[in-house]
């Protein structure tokens, strides 16, 4: 029961289930709706709860020495953490390898709230203290609790504009796989504070040097190695260019593309090129789309000499970090984010040189500046596959070791640690959302502001038409008075929307709304501190439907009037407020 099992007896005064046991709750609720007497013999169980008297008691006994006192431990940090767990894709990668090693970490209480499992996770000891979000497309809404962590790559260079408000009043911290990526936000205008690298890792145990290799039916020669999927933002076009180039009429190289994600996220991707060289005997490349668990890529990177990822865009690069635990070593593109964790004794880069694109958005999303990518030199490329085809077995093994080396340092149990570190740090921060509450309500100015929360999404009708109707009357333009509509994004949708509902509202009431005083809208997000700022910040509540209780405590704690959306109150208290002001 999450923490009430010490105040609720099972059966006694209440019913228990175990947490997170959908079924159980159910059970325990058709008991209540079905089973005669049950309820009235629970009610009649309640007793009134401990006086703070009796714990005063116990806490002088234990200062008396009548017995030991308990060693008590600080709670546990409690981290929710969202996202894919069991597709084959990156994301749910990271998140099963960090959440594994999460879970061992002392002082942390973790749940995994998986996007693509429909079982509800375990429960945590007490409400978030940290909620982070890492899946695909983000999720920027509040916390249900807590602070909130954004794990969010990004591979065009100008970040989607559409984002800004959040990670600026939303997002507590922004973790990234790479300074590369890190860059890309602070030109955005992200405070450099809170852009953390926490980079990707690998498992050095199933990916190293020692192991099985993959029988490819190849009877000798050199192999290189592309491992990612076949779009052009990994470089697939640059490299079969590359390939034919270096490589016309030798038969002692092959390439092996390992294609990732065809029934998947790249699906649509266009791999004509790629499939017309495979089907060339003459052009030696080897095209594979089955499906490989972790052990398969481990042996697919150890059959093979040398890694190429002569990528355009990407937040890290993981195929790179494998093959390089693997021994292999890898040619790169130059400028990245691989310059980070692949050093040039690890392999050989190529030149590249940033390309703006077209259009200043990505995908139909407008970007806060003119998106970029990097464009690899072709020509450099096809040096650099002869290069290391032609360097001595000795030299591309010594930068494979050089490319192991590097690789222990990545490993998941120290990544693991680094998400620890930022999770503990950012649990002893105040959440953003609640710093921001009281100060970004943009309620200003001289003149009277009556409040209202309308129920944007909820079914027609509220009192919304009333007080349109009310306020157009006894607020005619040139009134010193405001009248402040609150909508949540999280809760009632896009501006739009909010303003559709308002226009068709004004319209059923026949209300005016070019005649009438200010109205203004504020979206601000439901948050701890928000209502009571909100009421702070004003002179009147007009409450709108039942759920309006709280808010008309909050008013009258803020010594507020509460009005009904009537003329005749709305009136009163505009004329009292003018018959009053000194």
């Amino acid at each position: 029961m999450g923490g009430l099992a010490e105040a609720i007896r099972d059966e006694v005064d209440g019913l228990a289930f175990d947490g997170g046991d959908v079924a159980g709750l159910a059970a325990q609720m058709e008991r209540l709706a079905s089973e005669p007497g049950l309820l009235e013999r629970l009610q009649a169980g309640i007793q009134a709860p401990r006086g703070f008297g009796a714990y005063v008691d116990e806490l002088e006994a234990y200062y008396a020495g009548g017995r030991p006192s308990r060693v008590t431990r600080e709670p546990a940090t409690a981290v929710a953490w969202v996202g894919e767990q069991d597709a084959p894709t990156s994301l749910a990668r990271i998140n099963r390898e960090v959440g594994d090693v999460l879970d061992r970490e002392p002082g942390l209480a973790l749940r995994r709230d998986a996007t693509d499992r429909p079982a509800p996770p375990a429960p945590l000891p007490h409400a978030a203290d940290v909620e982070v979000r890492h899946q695909w497309p983000p999720d920027l809404s509040p916390p249900a609790s807590g602070r909130l962590a954004l794990i969010q790559p990004w591979e065009f260079g100008s970040v989607p504009a559409a984002w800004g408000p959040a990670l600026r009043e939303v997002v507590d911290e922004l973790w990234v796989p790479s300074e590369h990526v890190r860059g890309m936000y602070l030109e955005a205008g992200m405070d450099p504070g809170r852009v953390a690298v926490v980079p990707n890792g690998v498992d050095l145990a199933t990916y190293a040097p020692e192991g099985p290799a993959a029988d490819l039916g190849l009877a000798g020669g050199l192999r290189f190695l592309f491992v990612g999927g076949a779009i052009g933002r990994k470089g697939i076009d640059v490299l079969l260019d590359a390939w034919a180039q270096a490589f016309a009429g030798r038969g002692d190289v092959t390439l092996v593309v390992k294609d990732f994600g065809a029934d998947g996220v790249y699906r649509g991707a266009d791999r004509t090129a790629l499939e017309r060289a495979a089907a060339d005997p003459d052009a030696r490349v080897i095209h594979l789309t089955d499906v490989l668990d972790d052990a398969g890529v481990a042996a697919l990177y150890r059959a093979c000499d040398v890694l190429v990822h002569p990528y355009r865009g990407e937040g890290f690069a993981m195929p790179v970090l494998e093959a390089m635990a693997c021994g292999v070593p890898a040619i790169v593109t130059a400028g990245g984010p691989t310059d980070e964790f692949c050093p040039p004794a690890a392999g050989w880069r190529i030149p590249s040189r940033r390309v703006t694109l077209p259009g200043r958005s990505v995908s139909g999303m407008p970007t806060h500046g003119d998106p970029w990518m990097l464009e690899p030199d072709r020509d450099a490329l096809a040096a650099l596959l002869r290069e290391a085809a032609d360097a001595p077995a000795a030299e591309r093994a010594r930068r494979g070791a050089a490319a192991r080396a590097a690789a222990l340092e990545l490993g998941w149990d120290a990544v693991g640690a680094q998400y620890a570190r930022r999770l503990r740090a950012l649990a002893t921060r105040p959440p953003r959302l609640a710093q921001r509450a009281a100060t970004d309500l943009g309620l200003e100015g001289p003149g009277r502001r009556l409040l209202a929360l309308p129920a944007f999404r909820g079914p027609r009708p509220d009192r919304l038409s009333e007080l349109l109707a009310a306020w157009a009357t006894a607020a005619p333009a040139g009134t010193d008075a405001t009248l402040v509509l609150v909508a949540d994004p999280a809760r009632d949708g896009e501006p739009a929307d909010v303003e559709g509902r308002i226009l068709a509202a004004a319209q059923d009431a026949g209300a005016d709304l070019e005649g009438c005083a200010d109205i203004e809208v504020r979206f601000l997000h439901a948050v701890l501190g928000r209502d009571a700022a909100l009421h702070a910040a004003t002179d009147a509540f007009v409450a709108l439907h039942g759920a309006s209780a709280g808010h008309e405590r909050l008013a009258r704690a803020a010594g507020n009037a509460v009005l009904e959306p009537r003329a005749g109150a709305i009136a009163a208290f505009l004329g009292a407020a003018v018959a009053t002001r000194p």
